[in-house]
């Protein structure tokens, strides 16, 4: 990062409602963000524990990289945290007193700018979202190990009634979905028409 704060949403799009305002305690949580609000959650940081200010619609650095969160600890560290490339990273360091603190949130809240990170510590939190296995599932019987041609054979199977259902766990695919997905088939029973 440059020495330079940068300012992505300035006027009047920074100041729309799209900030949501925290606390470890669960004393607060509101989208009703003001700067005395935040000001406040700072001062009551022993009780608070942790004071974050999560940004709606994140700030976009570069194309897959977003800043979502400021948080503030009451060990006196603050963490801006990001999201790039589906992993959760913050960037964090000590030693910062209320004020500064507050300055930042607040910057974060009026403009939606970020502080000079230069020579701060970088952690990995943890992937967007934990791979998901694939499943195929017949009539309760599971089958870790499938392929495209048996899954055909099971929706076969239900159609000629040799089976009652059908579970498929399918992976999220990468670049298509930000989840997997599961469908669930039954046996259509003989009296029912198909509508398509």
């Amino acid at each position: 990062m440059s020495n330079d704060t940068r300012d992505i949403f300035s006027g009047l799009k920074a100041r729309k409602p799209q900030y949501v305002l925290g606390t470890k305690n669960g004393d607060i949580r509101t989208s009703n963000v003001t700067e005395e609000k935040i000001l406040d959650a700072i001062d009551d940081i022993e009780d608070n524990g942790c004071v974050y200010l999560e940004k709606c619609v994140p700030v976009v650095l570069v194309s897959d990289a977003k800043a979502y969160s400021i948080d503030y600890f009451k060990d006196s560290s603050i963490a801006v945290c990001f999201m790039v490339n589906g992993y959760m990273l913050r960037m964090w360091r000590s030693d910062v007193d209320c004020d500064m603190a507050a300055d930042i949130m607040c910057d974060f809240f009026r403009t939606a700018s970020l502080p000079d990170m230069t020579g701060w510590h970088c952690q990995k939190i943890h992937p967007e979202e934990e791979e998901a296995e694939e499943e195929l599932c017949v009539d309760g019987e599971d089958f870790p190990y499938f392929g495209c041609q048996d899954v055909v054979g099971a929706l076969e199977n239900i159609i000629e009634g040799k089976s009652r259902w059908i579970m498929i766990s399918l992976k999220a695919m990468a670049g298509i979905s930000t989840s997997a997905g599961v469908t669930m088939i039954p046996l259509r029973p003989p009296d029912t028409k198909l509508n398509m």
